[in-house]
């Protein structure tokens, strides 16, 4: 043992210092939920799947304009493409072109 400990064994004896306060034991802090009270349990259940769904719907409703929005941006590209190449085209060449796929 180290002196200190020596010091403190001469002060306290073989006494414990800690007390455990009057009715500690017979009044627990925690209270268990009787089987009528786990139906709050469901409810934080069915709240965290709320929250979940949520937020995938905030998640779809930010996500579908963007998917939108380049949909459309890919059209018009394919759309300028395809006049870039009619406007590449003599006349004799697209009437070839628009005769045999129509």
């Amino acid at each position: 043992m180290t002196q200190e400990e020596n010091q403190i064994k001469a002060i306290a004896g073989k006494r414990n210092p800690y007390k455990v306060p009057e009715g500690y034991f017979e009044h627990p802090t925690f209270r268990i939920p009787s089987p009528a009270e786990s139906g709050s349990r469901k409810k934080g259940r069915f709240h965290s799947y709320l929250i979940g769904a949520a937020a995938a719907a905030l998640i779809l409703l930010v996500s579908l304009p963007m998917i939108w929005w380049n949909h459309e941006q890919e059209l018009k590209a394919q759309e300028e493409y395809e006049l870039y190449l009619y406007s590449q085209m003599d006349e004799s060449t697209f009437y070839d072109l628009y005769f045999t796929n129509y």
